[in-house]
């Protein structure tokens, strides 16, 4: 990676550079695990056929004669051999190298090409370049575009700021309809998040994970997650879930904001919930209340910004080992809980739910909404705030991450490492609902397509609204031209047009319903 870097990699400092180098340990790991597990236990037999017996083999006592050999093994040339065998193992592993190394010079070469001005925006004491860079935390999002993805940058002044390789204009929009709001007359002001773009990548501020320190805050938390929720209506954000939200103290602050004016319904979520939208306009469509999603096994989980514990269990599937450097190693296929916290606002230690102040929730969204309504004139005549929303690179949801995330876990089991072929014909399930015709429509094909390399990738795909635009779906295609709609001012400006306080008293009914079905409200 230095050499690619050159000296743009002189802004890392030894945490930084530690920290992405474990990025890239892990993510080979990740793709290799069952393979490497399945060959260790192999070998392991050869020298100790009673280790066919997993469960009394890992009842032992550790040792490390067999492990040892192993690694002289792979070193004699078994790793080579075994790669020779696991063909499409080599290229996902040559692949990884090659998207670590070109992802972090980028984040290198962008670091120093915008230090100043990440200096100057977010009011950092000014630094010297070398090492400026001191710590990073990796993998805050999926993969996308070959491997990228979200990181919180530690500055050796200090400073923290989040790293996205993409552009960030969707959360400039919304902040700034955010304080325009603010100044209108909020009945609690929202947290306004400052960000720098650049086009190819932004820097977003950090927003720390703070608790709240007393009863009434936790009630201003609440108050501001109903005012919030009825922005995120107003303005059709969906997927607002647990890992897009972070309770910073009595703010509610959304992070991700690549699905800012989704006014059509998306397809592709199966839910088992006490509510289900009736319409396209429902509040259920932000993600942000409380929802039962169910696996393909059928086990319940509420992966929302307002229903998530800190455990879920969406049924996926991920490879852990146990015993490691040891005979006893293994590898098992663990619960893929999430464990997170940081959409949960705190009080000491307890966690209190929507479901324990909802009268402030509701106050706070029916006079958010009640002020939607009352500044609707000044906000449809701001011609410069309605224009923030024109023309911006936003997210078009095709399918869930889960039902990607299933499909890469499923396709790292070494029978699909052997051979492209055999591992092509799997992907091919991703075709069978969007070509299902007799002549396979083009739009459709291309979507296919760009899953299928994206995945080929080891990405979650992605979908950008103008790459979706130049992929000519049929003008009776509705199904797939309803994914992506207006996707500008246009679509504010209707939204704003259609509130009305029985809209209002409809939107509180399904609250009140997702909240009840959720937990017991008090």
């Amino acid at each position: 990676m230095s050499d690619r870097a050159g000296a743009d990699g002189a802004v890392l400092g030894v945490s930084a550079a530690v920290a992405l180098e474990r990025q890239l340990l892990a993510h080979l790991s990740f793709v290799s695990s069952l393979t490497f597990g399945q060959d260790f236990f192999e070998f392991r037999f050869s020298q100790a056929p009673a280790a066919a017996i997993e469960s009394v083999w890992s009842r032992q006592p550790l040792t490390t004669g067999i492990y040892r050999a192993y690694l002289q093994h792979m070193d004699a040339g078994g790793l080579t051999d075994l790669l020779h065998r696991y063909p499409v193992l080599a290229r996902l592993l040559c692949q990884s190298v090659e998207q670590w190394i070109q992802a972090t010079t980028d984040l290198c070469r962008r670091f120093r090409a915008d230090h100043a001005d990440l200096m100057s925006s977010f009011g950092w004491e000014a630094e010297p370049i070398e090492g400026a860079l001191e710590d990073v935390r990796t993998d805050l999002s999926d993969r996308h575009r070959g491997g990228q993805s979200v990181y919180e940058c530690r500055l050796r002044n200090g400073g923290r700021v989040i790293y996205k390789p993409r552009t960030v204009e969707p959360e400039a929009a919304f902040y700034e309809f955010i304080a325009r709001l603010n100044k209108l007359g909020l009945p609690l002001e929202l947290k306004i998040v400052r960000s720098l773009d650049r086009g190819t990548h932004g820097w977003v501020e950090y927003v720390p994970v703070e608790p709240c320190h007393s009863e009434a805050e936790i009630e201003r938390y609440y108050a501001r997650a109903g005012i919030l929720l009825a922005v995120l209506h107003l303005l059709a954000i969906t997927d607002v879930h647990c890992e897009n939200l972070i309770a910073s103290g009595e703010h509610p602050v959304v992070v991700d904001l690549e699905t800012l004016l989704s006014e059509r319904p998306r397809a592709g979520r199966h839910r088992s919930a006490a509510v289900e939208p009736d319409d396209e306009d429902s509040i259920l469509r932000t993600g942000f209340l409380p929802q039962w999603e169910t696996t393909p096994d059928g086990r319940r989980f509420d992966m929302s910004a307002l229903g998530a514990d800190d455990k879920q269990d969406p049924g996926l599937r991920h490879v852990t080992w146990r015993s490691v450097n040891t005979d006893q190693m293994r590898v098992i296929e663990d619960a893929g809980v999430a464990v997170s916290a940081s959409h949960r606002v705190r009080l000491g230690d307890r966690f209190p739910t929507v479901a324990e102040h909802l009268p402030q929730f509701l106050a706070g969204f029916e006079a958010a909404y009640d002020g939607l309504m009352a500044s609707r004139p000044a906000l449809l005549s701001d011609k410069r705030l309605l224009e923030a929303f024109d023309d911006l690179e936003l997210r078009v949801l095709v399918r869930s991450t889960e039902t990607y995330t299933r499909l890469h876990l499923h396709l790292l089991h070494p029978q699909y490492l052997q051979d492209g072929i055999d591992r092509s014909l799997e992907l091919e399930w991703l075709a069978r609902p969007l070509c299902a015709t007799a002549s396979p429509r083009t739009g459709r094909a291309q979507v296919y397509e760009s899953e299928r390399r994206a995945m080929e990738m080891l990405d979650i795909p992605h979908f950008g609204t103008a790459a979706w635009r130049k992929m000519k779906h049929a003008d009776d295609d509705g199904d797939f031209l309803r994914l992506c709609g207006d996707r500008d001012s246009q679509v504010l400006c209707r939204r704003l047009a259609k509130l009305s306080a029985a809209d209002r008293s409809r939107q509180i009914a399904v609250i009140e319903e997702a909240i009840s079905s959720r937990f017991v409200v008090r």
